[in-house]
């Protein structure tokens, strides 16, 4: 006789939902002297967080645009027989895309920031200075032994294992709690740079320090090969030109010395012929060299990003302190919500394990 196999699907009716939620409430109410006691303790310590010395958020916002697509200029080298690529060619690499964000979490950027010198109460100082008092980083430093007296107001050329160490920490500590980099929109090219710390002129220096070195060095990196072209393209243009000149004399003087030669006697000629055979051939290179160093200029101007700052640093910053009753409302809610919820789930595993 075969036996039959029966599938049993488990299945709840309305009214023993209703039962369970019944009883999960009136589990949750028991409990309700352990929430509001995690709710006032919540609250209380949503007030203590408020009374935290507040801190300032430094914001720059620019819209980056790439350089163009040069077909403008490829058309003007192309009629004139001649190719953009030999004039600079394409600076791309690690600046492709978003990767130019990366660029302001960098240790050389963040290093060259920090050692930038900025005005600060009538007088300079470096930003790792300002850092070390804004977190109190210069007390533990100057509490520890082989770190006493240490001071980073010297030349980069003199730094000591000490000071390269102190600085590595330094970056670490400004790319976890300090600096945010973002693009608000993927569909837009702006990026925003935030800086937040206890002090308002260490964030306000930092931001705008960083932005700048970061937007130098994009520019030089992108713009590097098109400017060496020019350069060269310029110092040969010179060069001919002189030489150019040079022949110009040379066969003015040599007129002036066969003003009454002898007609019969045709090798006087010869030099003023030579130097006016130079003088041409000097003329078409010049001429195909000063070509390709407009286009070149062309091509360099065209190769720079525009970077238009839209928002800057405000001279005071607004500090990001809660308001008291602000701190309380949220501390209270968030522990309420998850005292009960801690009681929902274990209500749902005690039923769970009763069930098995």
């Amino acid at each position: 006789m075969a036996k039959e196999k029966y599938i049993q699907e488990d299945s709840i009716s309305l009214r023993e939902l209703l039962l369970r939620i019944a009883a999960l409430v009136n589990y949750v109410l028991h409990k309700w002297k352990i929430i509001a006691l995690v709710v006032v303790v919540g609250g209380v310590l949503g007030y203590l967080y408020t009374l935290r010395k507040p801190t300032y958020t430094a914001q720059t916002t620019f819209a980056l645009e790439e350089s163009s697509s040069l077909s403008q200029i490829s058309g003007l080298a192309s009629s004139l027989g001649l190719s953009l690529g030999s004039l600079g060619g394409d600076e791309e690499g690690l600046f492709k895309g978003e990767n130019i964000l990366e660029l302001y979490r960098s240790k050389r950027m963040l290093v060259e920031t920090l050692l930038t010198e900025v005005k600060h109460n009538g007088s300079k100082e470096r930003l790792i200075n300002t850092f070390g008092r804004e977190s109190k980083w210069d007390k533990s430093w100057q509490s520890k032994s082989y770190l006493k007296g240490l001071s980073f107001d010297v030349d980069r050329s003199q730094f000591t294992a000490s000071h390269d160490s102190i600085l590595i920490e330094v970056v670490e500590q400004l790319k976890k709690s300090y600096i945010t980099v973002d693009k608000p929109s993927r569909r837009l090219n702006i990026i925003s740079v935030q800086v937040n710390s206890k002090d308002p002129f260490f964030s306000a220096a930092f931001d705008t320090t960083l932005v700048k070195k970061v937007s130098d060095f994009y520019l030089y990196s992108k713009t590097r090969k098109t400017t060496e072209t020019v350069a060269t393209l310029q110092h040969q243009a010179d060069s001919v030109k002189k030489v150019l000149d040079s022949s110009v004399l040379d066969i003015a003087t040599n007129l002036e010395r066969t003003l009454n030669y002898n007609v019969l006697n045709r090798k006087q000629n010869v030099p003023i012929q030579q130097k006016q055979m130079d003088l041409q051939s000097s003329f078409a290179a010049y001429s195909e060299i000063v070509k390709n160093l407009e286009l070149a200029k062309l091509n360099h101007l065209d190769r720079q990003p525009l970077i238009q700052i839209i928002d800057r640093p405000m001279r005071h910053l607004e500090n990001n302190k809660w308001r008291w009753y602000k701190g309380l409302v949220v501390g209270m809610f968030v522990s309420g919500l998850l005292s009960t919820g801690f009681f929902v789930v274990k209500f749902f595993f005690a039923h769970a394990l009763q069930a098995r």
